[in-house]
């Protein structure tokens, strides 16, 4: 049933307009963001449209923010999604080599079915995958769901890196039975793609001020001295608030003994004369 239901989907899309043709959009009314490629161009690596520029619609974020990313999925396949990211233009990103359908059995002796039944899915396949193997489903109902087809939406934790160039890619993976979508093939339209062009931006350090005086700053010929320092009062004793500097108590009694001394000398000269 769902096979028949997917032929009668292929057939159907020759007849509905060309806005109907998108597949996947993230530009749908009150979508999250606009695509690079608007309209329905979308089966051609690594954007939707081979060679596509980078387009007038940039979105500028702190790096190691966390975004969101809705994505409609207009015409329903079996299928999962990834999200990965190039931080200078979009030539980072690999298209998975093989899947690992859970909803058809891999086609035998066709070479150019890049299957592995029981494998696993090329999952995670360089480091420009941020998120892999999304919402992975069978068909949605209705299968030609147009701007009622369902919508997912993923939070995505941007890379903590500075870029002006920097792209946000996101693919669905055709996971179909023969003969919509099967056998899967790398760039034989069998992955749908979307990007967002994106600067990322890293937050300002706050402006700690000049360091006080005497904390070891720049020297600012002045030897580096504390305002008390030079000012010679850098200690005190607790004596009722009476400050001396240093020096200044050991001087006065030397003074203070020297007279004594000279006084009793004197009267040794008068007691002998």
């Amino acid at each position: 049933m769902q096979l028949r239901a997917a032929l009668l989907a292929s057939s159907l899309t020759l007849l509905l307009p060309a806005s109907a043709l998108g597949h996947i959009r993230i530009d749908y009314p009150g979508g999250s963001h606009l695509t690079r490629v608007p309209g329905d161009n979308n089966k051609e690596g690594p954007c939707g449209l081979a060679g596509a520029p980078r387009g007038e619609n940039v979105y500028t974020y702190e790096a190691g923010s966390t975004i969101q990313v809705s994505v409609k999925e207009t015409i329903s396949h079996p299928s999962y999604f990834r999200i990965a990211f190039d931080d200078d233009g979009d030539d980072a990103f690999a298209d998975p080599a093989w899947i690992d359908p859970p909803n058809r059995e891999c086609l035998a002796n066709d070479p150019t079915d890049f299957c592995k039944k029981g494998e696993g899915g090329d999952f995670f396949n360089n480091d420009s995958v941020l998120m892999d193997n999304l919402e992975q489903h069978n068909y949605q109902e209705p299968i030609i769901g147009g701007d009622n087809g369902p919508v997912y939406t993923f939070d995505v934790k941007l890379p903590d890196v500075a870029c002006d160039n920097c792209t946000l890619q996101i693919i669905q993976v055709m996971q179909d039975p023969a003969p919509i979508h099967a056998p899967y093939t790398p760039g034989e339209e069998d992955i749908y793609y979307q990007c967002i062009d994106l600067v990322l931006t890293k937050a300002a350090t706050p402006d700690a001020g000049p360091p006080p005086v005497g904390s070891g700053g720049p020297d600012d010929g002045k030897g580096g001295a504390s305002n008390d320092d030079a000012k010679g009062g850098g200690s005190s004793d607790d004596d009722g608030g009476c400050a001396v500097a240093p020096g200044r108590r050991g001087g006065s009694f030397g003074l203070l003994l020297a007279a004594t001394l000279a006084g009793l000398a004197a009267r040794r000269r008068n007691r002998r004369q």
